[in-house]
């Protein structure tokens, strides 16, 4: 008896130090703690960029790029260090370098999407999202259900064929069988198509049992749509979906006549031993930017293939790098940005009180969970607050503690909200400024977001002319288009006129 209480005592005791540590561990590491902050340069500047977008970059070196020099502050570009090394049709979606593995069976043979049934008894969803992965035509749903209609549609609810959404009656004569009821009209559905599959009537009190998601083939299900329209990840819950989507797969799915194709073979096991599904151009582009290193002294390659998913581990690698600096601030934004960066640091705040996060904050954010913001880790229905990905500014407590605790943060679908989940149990004040663009807003003072090279260009030169970023909107942009236009037709005319003259 003694012997067990003392074990209980033990494991009690064990617990409380462990907890105690972490504690400790994380009170002292809190970026609130005004003893973080170390004095020296005032700005380090990190853009995310891609390998491919040097024409980017270049638009930014040839606009506000020096005026960083000029304030004593740094900007790097924070770039991949390599390629994926997968075609973009030989990976499960165009956003990661997760290979797809393409099935053995014949092209043109009539399948099922059906998710296989487990042990425990649960209401059935009322929907699917899935990414198609390989070209096909939808023709068809079976289920069980007594009656009930099914729709096909886009990942954002528009109809999924150019007349109509792909609506069928399900009807069964006995419960107990499945009902195969075409779909009107069939739809062609090409490889990358996001959409979603529900049951908009129906379904009743059926139960079904739970529901193991197959492994991706020619479709990768990213969702379960619940009927209050959460979207769970499929195996977090024990959810089942009670219809099946026929389909037929093709190797030309844009074609006008959706008619069974040859079968071209079993395809290779392993997408990185089929030399068809290799990039041909890696090289070229680390020559390139091995160039533009050499040239510009300005690149922060950091490790991984430089895709869409890996946005947090980039924006991790890029704080870890610039937490080493002396810098005071921090800002991370886009490659299409344009900073008014004397206007910010004329703005900056003065106190920290600690930890600080200055830009436009977006509240109640829902999560998606299908197409290129599919969020499968965080199952929370709306994000915490987060500063929106064009850019924002970090006071470098926040970063030295984000530094320091990098192993321990989950990455989720996008730089921006990875930041508002990590921060959002810690004393940091967020500072909500509208000057700081989310997208294209025109009346930002700070930032202007989603420029193309030409367009930043130009609104750069409307900032030099107008001295304020607010006053270069559309109206703004629209003038200096006219005075270039202007000058150019003077200039033409003056050539013209020397050369009637000589």
């Amino acid at each position: 008896m003694f012997s067990k209480k003392l074990g209980i005592t033990c494991v009690i005791a064990t617990v409380s130090a462990v907890f105690a540590s972490y504690f400790f561990q994380y009170s002292q590491d809190d970026p609130a703690d005004p003893h973080n902050t170390a004095p020296g340069a005032r700005l380090v500047v990190g853009v995310l960029s891609g390998r491919r977008r040097r024409q980017q970059r270049d638009a930014i070196r040839d606009t506000w790029w020096p005026q960083l020099e000029a304030a004593g502050a740094r900007g790097v570009f924070v770039v991949g260090d390599s390629d994926c090394p997968l075609a973009d049709r030989c990976r499960l979606d165009r956003y990661s370098c997760e290979p797809w593995r393409p099935p053995r069976n014949a092209v043109g043979s009539q399948q099922q999407l059906r998710l296989t049934p487990g042990p425990v008894p649960r209401p059935p969803a009322v929907g699917i999202a899935f990414t198609v992965l390989r070209g096909m035509v939808a023709r068809a749903v079976t289920s069980p259900l007594r009656s009930g209609d099914v729709t096909l549609e886009t990942a954002d609810g528009q109809p999924a064929a150019a007349a109509a959404v792909g609506r069928s009656p399900v009807t069964s004569e006995a419960a107990s069988s499945d009902v195969k009821t075409a779909l009107s009209p069939l739809l062609v559905l090409p490889a990358g198509f996001m959409g979603r599959l529900r049951v908009v009537s129906g379904p009743g009190a059926m139960e079904c049992r739970q529901t193991e998601v197959p492994e991706p083939t020619e479709l990768r299900v990213t969702a379960l749509i619940t009927e209050d329209g959460r979207h769970v990840r499929p195996g977090l819950e024990p959810l089942c979906w009670p219809v099946a989507l026929v389909y037929t797969v093709h190797d030309d799915p844009s074609a006008a006549d959706p008619s069974p194709a040859p079968s071209s073979g079993p395809a290779p096991s392993d997408p990185l031993d089929d030399p068809t599904c290799r990039r041909t151009d890696g090289d070229a582009v680390t020559r390139s930017l091995s160039e533009e290193a050499a040239r510009h002294g300005d690149l922060l390659l950091v490790p991984g293939p430089d895709v869409y998913r890996r946005l947090p581990d980039k924006l991790i690698s890029f704080l870890t790098w610039a937490a080493e600096t002396s810098a005071e601030w921090v800002i991370k934004c886009d490659d299409d940005v344009l900073l008014d960066i004397p206007r910010i640091l004329e703005n900056i705040p003065r106190h920290t009180d600690g930890g600080l996060w200055w830009g436009q904050f977006r509240y109640n954010w829902p999560a998606d969970r299908y197409g290129k913001w599919a969020e499968l880790e965080y199952q929370a229905a709306v994000y915490p607050p987060f500063a929106c990905g064009t850019a924002s500014i970090l006071s470098a407590d926040v970063v030295r503690w984000l530094a320091r605790n990098r192993a321990e943060l989950t990455r989720f679908q996008g730089e921006d909200v990875s930041l508002g989940i990590w921060l959002a149990g810690h004393r940091v004040r967020r500072l909500s400024d509208p000057g700081w663009a989310c997208g294209d807003a025109e009346r930002a003072a700070y930032s202007r977001g989603q420029l193309g090279p030409a367009r930043l260009r130009r609104v750069w030169r409307c900032l030099r002319r107008a001295g304020r970023l607010e006053l270069c909107g559309e109206e703004g942009e629209e003038r200096m288009k006219d005075e270039e236009r202007g000058t150019r037709m003077r200039e033409e005319e003056s050539s013209g006129r020397g050369g009637l003259e000589a």
